[in-house]
């Protein structure tokens, strides 16, 4: 990797076959990409090739995508504490406070 000739790839070969046998066992997950946006396409592309739904968390979020994607625009933190606030009241109703 980068003229690293001391680079060993088994690592990396086993975590993606991990990931393509969970993947096979799984319909339609739901990802959240967090702080990917235009920067890094491979993370995109792989989410948008699942074919389950999208959160994308980002502080600079493109109007291009496909609108069925939802868009945070929000630091990581603030955009996943946001989810677990909207995933805490419908499972438990509001009963919980965070």
């Amino acid at each position: 990797m980068l003229n690293d000739w001391e680079w060993r790839s088994i690592l990396p070969e086993m975590q993606e076959e991990r990931l393509y046998d969970w993947v096979n066992e799984i319909e339609r997950p739901t990802v959240i990409e967090i702080g990917a946006d235009d920067a890094i396409p491979t993370v995109r592309n792989f989410a948008e090739s699942l074919d389950g739904p999208i959160i994308r968390i980002s502080p600079e979020i493109s109007a291009d995508y496909d609108s069925s994607i939802i868009k945070v625009q929000a630091s990581a933190l603030t955009g996943m504490q946001g989810i677990s606030r909207v995933l805490l009241e419908e499972i438990w109703d509001g009963e919980i406070e965070v």
